[in-house]
């Protein structure tokens, strides 16, 4: 044990003082005795949300003695336990008093970090004062939870979490989780966070801004300046502006796709990022920011992308080690000449491949792809069925698959609307969605929708108004009625949510 003493700045003694303050102007030179304090004042390290115990053996020296104590009578004091702000240490805006008695017995909200614990002793009556100090260590102890990425009106990025804690029934709301990680590339827009976990080489909680994009520990919520996607190309870029990072844990795939159409991959266990595999026959092509990835009949796994230059789909077989082999999809009955990708995903099943596409003349439908192989044993994708949605998307804001069900939909100002197909028949109508609670109470979304994206197998659905803030609603899908979605937890946020995961 580190033992701290406290010394008195004595008055009549005239020389330097280590800790004492408070001259109350009295100077008939009274002899006030040391506190010396024997306690467990030593560096410590505390889970956040637990109760961090410190008990003050709290004692005085008797006068005329350097070692001889007699106890202290805490009645005749004054005691304040403070955390000081350290702008590289901790994230607090200012001092925090976590504690007025003699002894420290309290819940300690202090968000992750480092810090510096003063422990001032008063005497009542001369008004002297004692400083001991000590550094805490702050952790989290949370078992998951969700995290949202926001941006505010002048684009800068910030991380909220709410966490659950174990043994505590309320979840932990915490912001400002890249200020006090030090992530410097908080602007630019908020383009994607994503939670990966299991890739092992790249394993953590990934961050793409409009500046850059990097990655932080897990599950400490740390940043270290090795932690960027520039450390990790194989063939370093200037622009890492990335869009979309997607993880495909069963074909142990990551991918990475930048605000130019390139796609870079990183292999299974590996810690390489390679350049972009977005070229066929030796021609690069710009891709959209979606795949569908799915199991063929054989056993292997495939991934269908979007060639946005050409408007096709290209197909690529994918190997247990994450790397690929191309081929552009060729199909003799199923063409999309002219047609566009709206959006694509693959069905948590492992089987199909959901893609919404746009004709020329701007009607939409909603297609079911699977994948064989082809001669020369690549996969590729082919048209399982597909149905037209009876209604015009071009005001939808935010579109999206729900991968348990297979359905389309799409978010128009504060509505959320749905591709209505019960029959499997041609053609499905437009139907507006209703919500509502675990308990099949209505739930009202009155402001307007910022984004409405996956979160696992359910959605997530963002509003945001000056007036009230944000929300984040957890959704789940009914899977005989597509037209209703409940609600399973509704989160604030201080800014507007443009991106989700878990962990």
């Amino acid at each position: 044990m580190k033992r701290i003493y406290i010394i008195l700045l004595g008055l009549l003694l005239g020389t330097s003082m280590i800790g004492c303050y408070g001259d109350k102007g009295n100077y008939d030179y009274h002899w006030i005795q040391d506190v010396k304090l024997d306690s467990l004042l030593r560096d410590t390290t505390v889970s956040r949300s637990q109760v961090l115990k410190i008990e003050v053996d709290l004692k005085k020296l008797i006068h005329g003695s350097e070692y001889e104590t007699e106890a202290a009578n805490p009645e005749d004091y004054t005691y304040e336990w403070k955390a000081i702000k350290d702008q590289d240490q901790n994230s607090l805006k200012e001092d925090m008093v976590l504690g007025s008695e003699k002894d420290l017995n309290d819940t300690i909200w202090l968000s992750q970090g480092r810090y510096q614990v003063n422990y001032t002793v008063m005497e009542k009556k001369s008004g002297v004062a004692w400083i001991a100090y000590f550094h805490l260590n702050v952790v989290n102890n949370y078992t998951g939870g969700h995290v949202f990425m926001t941006e505010d009106a002048n684009q800068n990025v910030e991380l909220e979490l709410w966490a659950s804690v174990p043994g505590q029934d309320e979840r932990v709301h915490e912001t400002g989780i890249l200020a006090r990680a030090g992530y410097p590339y908080t602007g630019g827009g908020a383009n994607c966070v994503k939670n990966i976990s299991g890739h092992a080489g790249l394993d953590g909680l990934w961050v793409a801004t409009g500046e850059n994009t990097g990655f932080l520990n897990m599950p400490d919520f740390t940043w270290e300046e090795t932690n960027l996607m520039s450390m990790y190309m194989v063939v370093p870029e200037e622009e890492y502006n990335i869009k979309h990072i997607l993880y495909n844990g069963s074909a142990r795939v990551l991918m990475f796709y930048n605000a130019s159409g390139a796609i870079h991959l990183c292999p299974y266990r590996k810690i390489n990022i390679y350049s972009t595999i977005t070229y066929l026959n030796n021609v690069e092509f710009e891709a959209a920011p979606y795949y569908g990835c799915a199991r063929e009949a054989a056993g292997s796994y495939g991934m269908l992308i979007w060639d946005r230059t050409n408007k096709r789909f290209v197909s690529y077989k994918l190997e247990t080690n994450g790397s690929v082999n191309p081929s552009c999809y060729e199909s003799s009955s199923d063409t999309f000449d002219g047609y566009d990708l709206v959006y694509m995903t693959e069905r948590s099943n492992n089987s199909d491949i959901m893609a919404t596409m746009k004709d020329a003349n701007g009607t939409y439908s909603v297609c079911d792809f699977r994948l064989r192989k082809n001669d020369s044993g690549s996969p590729e994708g082919y048209l399982l069925s597909s149905y037209e949605i009876d209604g015009d998307l071009s005001n939808a804001s935010y579109t999206v698959f729900d991968k348990s069900n297979g359905f389309f939909f799409w978010s128009e100002g504060n509505k959320i609307y749905v591709a209505y197909n019960p029959s499997n028949t041609d053609v499905a109508s437009c139907e507006e969605v209703t919500l509502q609670d675990t308990d099949g109470n209505p739930v009202t979304i009155t402001d307007e929708i910022c984004s409405f994206t996956q979160c696992n197998n359910n959605l997530c659905i963002a509003t945001w108004s000056d007036t009230n803030k944000g929300k984040a609603y957890i959704v789940s899908t009914n899977s005989t009625d597509s037209r209703l979605l409940t609600v399973q937890n509704i989160f604030d946020t201080n800014n507007p949510v443009k991106s989700v995961t878990t962990w």
